[in-house]
């Protein structure tokens, strides 16, 4: 996740290299102040940018997390370190 300020209405970051085989996907929770506030489809690899609600607008002492999730078909989703 790229740094963050105040009155910023997007979370911006780069999702590092994942493994894509059996077809796994990966999502992006977004947290503010513990609260989840979207999951987000990324593509490993890529940049990605997350929009927040209207009038959601991030004040200075705001808590932001991102975790990534991935999915493969059979198997328990795993879950990344939150940011």
């Amino acid at each position: 996740m790229n740094d963050l300020f105040e009155n910023e209405q997007k979370v911006t970051g780069h999702m590092p290299e994942q493994n894509i085989e059996h077809d796994r996907s990966y999502q992006l929770v977004v947290s503010v102040n513990r609260i989840e506030v979207g999951r987000f489809d990324v593509s490993a690899y890529k940049d990605y940018e997350i929009t927040l609600l209207e009038n959601s607008k991030l004040k200075a002492e705001d808590t932001v997390e991102v975790t990534v999730i991935g999915h493969q078909e059979g198997k328990d989703d795993k879950e990344s370190k939150v940011v």
